[in-house]
């Protein structure tokens, strides 16, 4: 006779344990993952003998939805024999949450990869000890409507051990279903080839290696073969040059910016209509140079100011911590950066097309071919000085796509130059003739930044410290401007830069006959494209391109899972417990975020549900959004406010709020979710709240 297999397992003596959804097994929900935890071990959980918390997080980057900590007065431990038994918590731990944040997502990492080995959504038994994870059990989530019971296929094939990571999608991304083109991912590419090298000049260990599964850009990160004594001299030697460098009102912009701007120089003055195969193929090589230079000295560019000036602002101020932190940054903004003069001259071109019907038409409704547009109005004074302000603007900013932190675009988004209707729109909000002029609200920022100093400064009996002050105030000011100035010249244009090299040997290759459209070049890699530009006999390329296109159709039908392959089961060490249940008490009206810029306002919320879509928004209105880069900022002066689900203090979009005294709050994590849109919100932007008033 057969005989029946016995497993035998140690219990597992946990910290906290419990169960995790991959799927919301209540409301059905695919976007959201729950977890149920508790002290002790996780069959409380299983039976609700034993009070637990719930937690939802987002399936997309794992974002944590809502915390519903409550108070746990007992659990579930083993004994000195080893067998369970019902126990009372320590009362330091009853009002906290069993799972840090950290440790919640790790369990949601751990439910997506059992799903995606399983292919159906997974309901998970998990344990915690001495800060490892344990998988006990795990196992088809039941009762689900047949549409959820499986999870889409999206094949890997793994390299050796590549699996037993966790690989999580690209920050840089396409803005359609994260499927790069070949040529946008060839950028990617070659954007992260400079990385090592960075990683080890900075002496830092956030070297990745890129891995692309069904067109999609996944990523992980690999140790660098430096020693502890490496990083900390390399580092070391980093952090004391920018502290000499701030102390002597020398910006690492100052440093590195020049070499940027006459490389930028340099390329812009090719000539592209006289060019031939030879002379196309040599300057893309350089805008590919260039690229990965530039991608070297971005992280190099550091424009927050150096601790001096915060210690400099607590001697006079007597105020230390976060707040009087945030209080000192915010009397670094308003100086005049690219951004800056870009916002005063859209609102120019606007101004001067308000009284021109067909002027003010041009901007509301825009169309590419502009030229053609304009020549066919009449050849008066206003149509004569619009043509000149904006061509004004294209000669200082045609190569710029929207690209920087909150808005990544590709090597595939036009710049302003191929789509100038893109420059009009980002004109039209200043038609309003009721909207303040930007040099106004700036100028009134900056008075009352400029009143706060002072006052500081009379308040304060020590002269060595004001004198102090004063001096690292105008460094720290000279420092802040690197962040739109680095992201002028290496974010946009340099990458706009690139987008027109492309299109000049896309314009010979169907001059040639090797390619049908300009789009048919985004089909192909750089090396492909050199390659061909260079070939002795023709290449046949458009069979390679039909190929990739269809399989490229393939590719899209796929969902992408948020993480690949295996994550860490060791967990880093707890913080010491606090109180969390108070957080149940919490109005569901009130989000809270993070104050970015001071002030309250109460409008109508703008929900922007799209990176690449601005939303209809009428002056004064809270544009409310996951997050918002330096595509959008050029009409922040119109807003009423903005919040952001993401973000943080020092982003493009807070301190382009605060030069122009728009209230913001970010880091929500999901206002652009629970705000209907056009409903009446509150935002305070000194406590970081935003409210629910109408909807």
């Amino acid at each position: 006779p057969q005989g029946m297999a016995v497993l035998i397992q140690s219990i597992i003596d946990a910290e906290c344990a419990g169960i995790c959804f991959s799927v919301d097994p209540v409301s059905h929900n695919k976007e959201r993952i729950v977890v149920n935890s508790a002290w002790g071990l996780g069959a409380g959980v299983a039976d609700g003998s034993v009070p637990n918390d719930t937690d939802w997080l987002y399936r997309e980057e794992f974002s944590v939805e809502r915390r519903h900590i409550v108070e746990k007065d007992k659990q579930i431990k083993l004994n000195q024999p080893g067998t369970p038994r019902v126990t009372a918590v320590d009362q330091e731990y009853r009002r906290a949450a069993c799972l840090p944040e950290d440790w919640l997502k790790r369990v949601a990492h751990f439910a997506v990869a059992l799903e995606n080995h399983f292919g159906t959504p997974q309901d998970v038994e998990w344990a915690i000890a001495h800060n490892k994870l344990w998988i006990l059990q795990s196992r088809p989530i039941t009762a689900l409507p047949l549409e959820l019971r499986r999870v889409p296929p999206f094949p890997v094939e793994w390299q050796e051990d590549e699996e037993q990571v966790a690989w999580t999608p690209s920050y840089f991304r396409s803005l359609e279903n994260d499927l790069l083109l070949p040529l946008e991912y060839a950028q990617l590419e070659l954007q992260e080839s400079i990385r090592e090298e960075a990683c080890l000049f900075l002496g830092v260990e956030r070297d990745e290696v890129l891995k692309r599964v069904n067109g999609r850009p996944y990523r992980r990160p690999i140790p660098l073969n430096l020693t502890a004594a490496d990083k900390r001299i390399r580092s070391q030697a980093q952090e004391d040059q920018r502290d000499r460098l701030f102390d002597e009102g020398i910006s690492l912009w100052d440093i590195w910016g020049p070499e940027v701007q006459r490389t930028t120089e340099r390329l812009r003055a090719f000539d592209f209509a006289s060019a031939g195969a030879q002379e196309l193929a040599d300057h893309l090589q350089e805008t590919m140079a260039a690229q990965r230079r530039h991608a070297f000295i971005h992280p190099l560019c550091v424009w927050r100011p150096r601790q001096a000036y915060f210690d400099a602002y607590a001697a006079v101020s007597g105020q230390t911590g976060p707040e009087a932190e945030h209080a000192a940054t915010q009397l670094l903004e308003g100086e005049e950066t690219p951004l800056t003069q870009l916002i005063d001259a859209l609102y120019d071109l606007a101004a001067g097309a308000r009284k021109h019907p067909a002027l003010a038409r041009l901007l509301a409704d825009p169309v590419n071919e502009i030229d053609a547009y304009l020549d066919a109005l009449a050849q008066d004074k206003n149509v004569t000085i619009f043509r000149q302000r904006l061509a004004s603007i294209l000669e200082a900013y045609d190569e710029r796509n929207g690209h920087g932190y909150g808005s990544h675009n590709s090597l595939h988004t036009p710049t302003w130059r191929e789509r100038p209707a893109n420059l009009l729109r980002q004109a039209a909000p200043y038609l309003d003739p009721a909207l303040e002029a930007p040099t106004e609200s700036r100028a009134r920022v900056q008075k009352k930044r400029d009143k706060e100093v002072e006052a500081l400064c009379m308040a304060c009996d020590d002269a060595r410290a004001v004198a102090k002050f004063r001096r690292l105030l105008a460094n720290g000011r000279h420092w802040w401007t690197v962040l739109e100035t680095h992201n002028h010249f290496i974010d946009q244009m340099a990458n706009g830069q690139l987008h027109h090299a492309v299109l000049g040997c896309a314009r010979w290759l169907i001059e040639k006959g090797d390619l049908a459209a300009t789009e048919d070049i985004f089909w192909l890699t750089f090396d492909e494209i050199l390659a061909a530009l260079r070939a002795i006999e023709k290449p046949a390329l458009m069979p390679v391109i039909r190929c990739r296109q269809a399989q490229h159709a393939q590719w899209k039908t796929m969902t992408p899972p948020p993480l690949l392959g295996l994550p860490d089961p060791q967990l880093d060490e707890r913080e010491p417990p606090g109180d969390d249940v108070a957080d149940l008490q919490s109005d569901p009206h009130i989000i809270q975020g993070i104050g970015a810029a001071p002030g309250q306002v109460t409008g109508r919320a703008r929900i922007m549900t799209s990176p690449d879509k601005l939303p209809y928004l009428q002056s004064g209105d809270i544009l409310v959004a996951g997050n918002v880069g330096p595509l959008w900022t050029p009409i922040f002066p119109m807003l009423g406010g903005l919040v952001l689900d993401t973000g943080s203090v020092g982003q493009h979009a807070a301190a382009t709020a605060r030069e122009y005294g728009i209230t913001a709050v970010v880091g929500t994590a999901d206002a652009s979710k629970r705000i209907p849109d056009k409903a009446i919100i509150s935002v305070d932007g000194f406590h970081g709240t935003v409210k629910i008033m109408l909807s």
